[in-house]
């Protein structure tokens, strides 16, 4: 690795930065970020239930998709580990953007670490990048917002891009109010003329006459037509194989499993609407809620909320989610339909991310100055 040359020759003696070699499972530094990930997991996500850490063994060893690809560092000091950083680098769209996440435990915080950490792995980063694309989640553990405080004091940018992640507490739905919601629901669709079908772990095969490629033209309008707010991203492009290297990467390397519920037309066969849930076996009381959308043309039918109650009625009463406790789901700040939907749904805010694009030319400066105490 490449180690850039700074001042505080002592703290460096101290401090170590290490690549994951995400291809082995048996590599110690994978369990020690996974250790470290349960750690900030449990202090951001307030009203989850403690996730298992198998779920970031599998997603640090998930690092190499079609889509994109992701690096991960440990950081060290005094052989103790005191944090962890990742890199996210686009394949399809925005390549000349990449991601960068970093992780410092509180205690160590405000002591140069995470400044001379970034210095360690700066050399990792390609030179065709242009913009660092920095995720800020809402540190409930401490006052001290770092990166927010960073970016906003000493950069002067604002957040381009706010998500909203909302949880419901499964266990408070009459299971059979819903029901009735969801067939009533259903009912008024099929009275619209359309279909609509349930889908598990990518068996589209169960719809007469499927069409991958026309399912996935939609997905993609829907996926483009949602807020970008002011982030500076490309439309998405969704081809057959980057879909299923989502759904494998879910039920295959995850070891998980993945509904959908789609809307079709039955007059015309087109694609209306879908909405997609998935879970984790060493994960089972949380319900991870994916995409969500009603193609532009076929909005004012109330699909949207008829696809949603369906799922919510078939988490309620799948025997392999008996112990689900928490649907969770993430949503633009901006998009208010879904947010109203998900009122509805019981859902309550639980923590706000925030997306801040930084220039490469800034991070660098910052980089290059060796009084930056953060």
């Amino acid at each position: 690795m490449n180690i850039n040359p700074y001042r505080d020759y002592i703290l460096l003696f101290f401090m170590e930065v290490i690549k994951l070699d995400s291809r082995s499972h048996d590599d110690p530094t994978l369990k020690s970020i996974a250790k470290l990930m349960v750690i900030e997991d449990n202090s951001i996500y307030t009203k989850l239930p403690p996730r298992s850490i198998d779920l970031f063994y599998y997603s640090l060893s998930d690092s190499e998709r079609i889509s994109h690809s992701h690096v991960f560092f440990l950081i060290k000091k005094s052989n103790e580990d005191i944090g962890y950083a990742f890199f996210r680098f686009h394949k399809i769209t925005d390549k000349d953007q990449m991601i960068l996440y970093i992780y410092i435990i509180p205690h160590y915080r405000r002591q140069k670490l995470m400044h001379n950490a970034l210095n360690m792995i700066r050399g990792e980063i390609p030179k065709h990048i242009r913009i660092i694309g920095i995720f800020h989640i809402e540190d409930k553990e401490t006052d001290n917002p770092l990166i927010k405080e960073l970016l906003e004091q000493k950069f002067g940018i604002k957040p381009v891009y706010v998500e909203r992640y909302n949880t419901s507490d499964l266990t408070k739905f009459n299971k059979s109010n819903i029901k009735m919601i969801a067939d009533q629901l259903e009912q008024k669709a099929k009275n619209n003329g359309f279909e609509i079908y349930f889908i598990e772990n990518g068996d589209f095969n169960i719809i007469p006459d499927f069409n991958y490629g026309q399912y996935l033209t939609m997905l993609g309008r829907i996926w483009n037509d949602m807020p970008k707010e002011d982030a500076d991203w490309e439309d998405e492009i969704i081809s057959e194989d980057i879909y299923n290297d989502r759904i494998n990467s879910i039920i295959q390397r995850f070891k998980g499993t993945l509904w959908h519920i789609i809307a079709i037309n039955s007059q015309n066969r087109e694609y209306a609407a879908t909405t997609d849930v998935y879970f984790y076996p060493y994960n089972i009381s949380e319900v991870k809620q994916a995409d969500t959308g009603v193609d532009r043309k076929y909005r004012g039918f109330g699909l949207g909320r008829t696809v949603k109650y369906m799922m919510l009625n078939k988490i309620l009463n799948d025997d392999r989610l008996k112990k689900a406790k928490i649907w969770v789901t993430g949503n633009a700040n901006s998009n208010k339909h879904m947010l109203s939907i998900n009122d509805e749904l019981n859902y309550i805010h639980d923590y706000t991310e925030y997306y801040y694009e930084l220039p490469i030319e800034k991070f660098d400066t910052y980089l290059s100055k060796s009084d930056n105490l953060k």
